[in-house]
């Protein structure tokens, strides 16, 4: 019996790392380490970039112009105002009317509290419910004035220039649901998305301010810093289309053509999100077994010195195994899986429930050999044995099929992802 004396630590390992495997490379980096621990206990609460491309309006070191508009010609007109918000577009804030209708996406999960035509444009404001962090922010504008890193349970995403709206007042909004497209308002502007975070919600709605201190105060922040550090992708995958030749140029920029490109990310996006949702809900589930019971999970069997005098207290500890096994089931019931992950969580669950049953035969085959020796029946102790032998062999097929299928999912991500040229986010095993 000695191959099973660890059998069961090693599976509660196993089980703790499962899902840990697929997680983008950049993700191990000490501060979104620091990041990921502190999100933990996120209220089903994730967050995403709200279009499709890159911030607009950056100084030549790069800065977006949230942090510093003293070097921004774009802000120069505005006296070297402090800007609220990032404006934001599809393709960096080229000219012309390219970014014209592009749709504007709810960064999280939330509620519309505010949606209201304006002179320039809808104006929509989603109040999302749940922690997260907001990141520390030094020498904001190239002041001396900053603010510290804080974890809060409400935030406010407030979008401005929008046209054709999707929502209204009340509604609940799902990460990534499209709430609007951008609207040229000016025609001297480039079409762009004006996108702020507030810590406070408040009715203040001005996009420049002289007085840094008072924005704060306000309960403005940094917008990319705080999806960055609450970021569901962990990193930024959303890029513009991939380069296209010249002589091809003409067939790309078919007005049905682009709308069918803008409908497929749409569509990927969404399933990537329900993937990456469902991974975030399964290793917060990880953490939290993890710090219930750690390494201890059978830690104490010893199947070498099992005798009368201590059968008791290693049934015990099959039957506290077997209680964890009906446990993690039924939470992993609870968590929401796509469709197109089924094969896999049905190998993943087919796995937890194989193990199970082996620590419950491990209760009947120490309770045969021990509660009444006199009755033994060495015939079918030999046929459980064996019958433990079988589910182990079988555990670990099943774990295998189990990370085959999730891996088939994530490579099919990946190729979605490199066909609509965006950022492939599952590294290759």
């Amino acid at each position: 019996m000695k191959p099973f004396k660890t059998f069961f630590l090693i599976l509660l390992l196993s089980l703790l790392t499962f899902f840990l495997f697929g997680c983008p490379n950049d993700v191990q980096d000490d501060s979104s380490s620091q990041n990921q621990e502190k999100v933990q206990q996120l209220q089903n609460i994730y967050f995403d970039y709200p279009v499709r491309g890159e911030p607009i309006g950056k100084t030549e070191d790069s800065q977006l112009y949230w942090d510093c508009c003293s070097d921004n010609d774009f802000c120069d007109s505005y006296n070297g105002a402090f800007h609220s918000g990032e404006d934001w577009n599809l393709k960096g804030g080229s000219s012309g009317e390219i970014d014209e209708g592009k749709p504007v996406y709810s960064i999280g999960e939330g509620k519309v509290i505010y949606a209201k035509e304006e002179d320039v444009g809808f104006r929509v404001v989603i109040e999302h419910t749940g922690n997260c962090i907001i990141p520390a922010k030094e020498n904001i504008g190239g002041s001396n004035i900053s603010y510290d890193e804080e974890t809060v349970d409400k935030i406010y995403s407030v979008y401005l220039h929008l046209k054709d709206l999707q929502v209204k007042v009340g509604d609940e909004v799902g990460i990534n649901d499209v709430i609007g497209k951008i609207k040229k308002y000016d025609p001297e502007v480039s079409p762009h998305l004006h996108f702020e975070i507030r810590k406070e919600w408040n009715n203040v709605f001005y996009s420049y301010f002289v007085n840094i201190q008072k924005i704060i105060e306000l309960g403005f922040r940094d917008p990319s810093d705080f999806i960055e550090a609450n970021n569901i992708r962990n990193k930024v995958i959303i890029s513009s289309p991939q380069t296209v030749e010249e002589e091809s140029f003409s067939i790309k920029t078919n007005a049905d053509e682009e709308e069918k490109e803008v409908n497929n990310i749409d569509i990927y996006n969404k399933k990537l999100t329900e993937y990456l949702v469902y991974k975030s809900e399964l290793e917060k589930l990880l953490k939290q077994y993890e710090l219930k019971y750690g390494n201890s999970l059978g830690s104490d069997i010893n199947l070498d010195d099992l005798d009368e005098s201590n059968y008791k207290e290693v049934i015990e500890s099959f039957k506290l195994i077997s209680s964890f096994y009906d446990s993690w089931i039924d939470d992993y019931k609870t968590i929401k899986i796509p469709d197109f992950a089924k094969d896999g969580s049905k190998y993943y669950l087919d796995w937890l429930n194989n193990d199970k049953l082996i620590a419950d035969q491990w209760i009947i085959v120490i309770e045969h050999m021990y509660i009444d020796p006199s009755k033994i029946n060495f015939d079918e102790l030999i046929e459980m044995t064996m019958r433990i032998d079988e589910l182990c062999e079988n555990s670990i097929v099943l774990e295998n099929n189990a990370r085959e299928e999730f891996n088939n999912v994530e490579l099919g991500l990946n190729e979605e992802a490199e066909i609509l040229g965006l950022t492939q986010l599952f590294p290759e095993e």
